[in-house]
Order: structure tokens, then sequence, then C-alpha cells
């Protein structure tokens, strides 16, 4: 599981209301954008993982995204070298998946060799959701800007 987060954290009051609202909204879009912009760099294969993802917290002033597939943090970071070898049985269904061998003991030994190397170099990152939410952040004073102007003009 894998999950980022967005909220408002400084100690400062919100004096008003309508401006505290402005500023939910703001951080509504911004979640909503890390999500739309992890999907579309998040690898696909089966879609597992991009299928795991979901907005999931939405409460005052504090948002998440959370992808939930059990290898979503192995794909975001990569994996180190490591003693015990990845599950065969999942590589191999990626081997015929692929098209790499056909199944059976083609398939078994294609997948044991890339278990093997797993085991040994371990797995590139392929960053998903780090670059979603720095790309996001980057606009977030854009969104914030807006949802707290109108906010202000409401206060008027």
């Amino acid at each position: 599981m894998l999950k980022t987060k967005v909220q408002r954290k400084n100690n400062i009051p919100i004096t008003s209301k309508k401006l505290e609202e402005g500023t939910d909204r703001g951080l509504d879009d911004l979640i909503d954008l890390i999500f739309e912009l992890s999907q579309r760099y998040v690898r696909k294969d089966e879609g597992t993982l991009q299928k795991s993802a979901e907005p999931i917290l939405r409460e005052h002033l504090r948002k998440e995204v959370i992808y939930r597939a059990l290898h979503a943090r192995y794909v975001e970071f990569g994996t180190d070298p490591r003693e015990k070898m990845p599950p065969v049985d999942a590589i191999e269904r990626w081997v015929v998946r692929k098209g790499l061998a056909r199944k059976g003991k083609a398939s078994r030994q294609t997948a044991w060799a890339i278990a093997k190397y797993i085991q040994k170099y371990g797995t590139e990152p392929h960053p998903y959701l780090r670059p979603a939410a720095n790309e996001a952040l980057v606009r977030a004073k854009e969104f914030l800007n807006d949802e707290i102007k109108a906010s202000i003009s409401e206060i008027r």
C-alpha cells in the first residue's frame, strides 16, 4: 500500500468560515489532480495497481490518495537485492502474458531466471505517485488562490 496526503498544517486559525471552506475546496481540487496524474503515470500491465487507487479520505482540510495493491510501494520505490526470491508464480503469469515463453516448462524456467535476477539485483523504481504529487504541488498555489479569492469576494 502507498498513500499521499494533503492537509492544512499551520496553527494559525482561519477566522472566516468562508475562507476555510475555500481552502478545503482547494485541497479537494489538489487531491483530485494528484489522483488523476498518478493514474496517468502508473505503469499498466493488468491494471491491478491502477485499479487499486482511490481518493479515499476527504475529511475537512485533510485529503488522501491510496494505492492499495500489495506491489504499489515496490513499483514506486523499486527494491533492493534480497535474500528471499520474489513470487515465481506471479512472474510466470507475467512471462506468459507478455509472450516471453509459452505456459509450461519454458515459462517456469524464464520466471525462475527473472526471480533470481530480481533477488540478486533488485528492481528499478517506476515512480507514479511522487511525480504526480510534485507536479500538483506546483499548481497548488493556483488552486488555493482561486478558491480563497472566491471566498474573500463572498465575505465582502
